[in-house]
């Protein structure tokens, strides 16, 4: 007899952090740098991204926490 295949259902740190970039990307990515560019200095653009990208793996590791949980 042949046995079912299964999916594991489990969500890990890269998984959690695609998820998390992509949701972020979107089409924002094509319009956020520009507008921030132009009324603000260079170091505050790249603090915003250093900020934003602090979060992202905040946000990526919580994902991570909860699919480890819940399965």
């Amino acid at each position: 007899m042949k046995e079912k295949a299964t999916l594991k259902r489990e969500l890990g740190l890269a998984t959690a952090t695609a998820i998390v970039v992509g949701n972020m990307i979107g089409s924002g990515i094509f319009t956020s740098p520009q507008s921030l560019a132009q009324v603000s200095s260079p170091f505050i653009t790249i603090l915003a991204w250093i900020i934003t990208g602090a979060g992202s793996i905040v946000l990526a590791l919580s994902f991570a926490n909860l699919g480890s949980k819940y399965p």
